[in-house]
């Protein structure tokens, strides 16, 4: 699920279950230059032990990843678009945040942003429940 707007916006969403084969499934939001393969983009994901971000600036180069120092029982996600800055933030109750990662893409105004969901491997199957849904 992925929209492309040039205004700014904050995208929320609250995580309340997930279930896969697989340790390596994630569910998160994402920004991306555009929707080829191999397009620089950002996200935050979690999974079953962590929360993370993900990072490739430029196209067709590899992906720098990071995991956060936030709790690992994060349920919410948040992403801002404020100009050409994208703010990525986690957080346990939905009320107090914590800032994950900042990230400039100079393509911002042409820019999709949404709803990533990776199951890990192909034959494995997974799922996630979505209670809260907020874009604005």
């Amino acid at each position: 699920i992925y929209t492309s707007t040039e205004r700014d916006y904050t995208l929320q969403v609250k995580i309340d279950r997930m279930n896969s084969d697989s340790p390596q499934a994630s569910f998160g939001l994402m920004v991306r230059a555009d929707l080829s393969k191999g397009s620089p983009h950002s996200l935050i994901g979690l999974s079953y032990s962590d929360t993370f971000y993900q990072t490739r600036l430029t196209t067709d180069k590899g992906c720098m990843a990071y995991k956060s120092t936030a709790a690992v029982l994060n349920k919410y996600l948040r992403l801002e678009k404020q100009g050409d800055y994208y703010y990525f933030s986690a957080s346990v109750d939905g009320e107090k945040w914590q800032l994950i990662k900042k990230v400039y893409l100079d393509s911002a105004s042409s820019a999709f942003s949404g709803i990533y969901f990776a199951s890990g491997n192909d034959d494995d199957s997974a799922s996630f429940t979505i209670s809260e849904c907020l874009f604005k």
